[in-house]
């Protein structure tokens, strides 16, 4: 369901913003949902890597006496 919004941003913004979008074929509207969008996920991308890599320092790594592979260490 999209929402409308109103925006104020300064005119040379406005239209570098309005140019970049032409560039890529969209609409000012599309362009900034697009931008918001990537924004969003890349910040839950990195929000889950955290809490991922926070549960290991916090449980620690089950190295049994052996040095762990670097694949073993990128699976993390």
């Amino acid at each position: 369901m999209s929402r409308n919004v109103t925006l104020r941003l300064d005119a040379e913004l406005l239209k570098k913003a309005r140019h970049i979008a032409v560039e890529d074929d969209k609409s000012l509207s599309q362009w900034l949902s697009d931008i918001l969008q990537h924004a969003i996920m890349e910040r839950e991308g990195y929000l889950q890597a955290r809490q991922v890599a926070l549960g290991v320092l916090k449980h620690g790594l089950k190295l049994k006496g052996k040095r762990p592979t670097r694949e073993q260490l990128y699976d993390l």
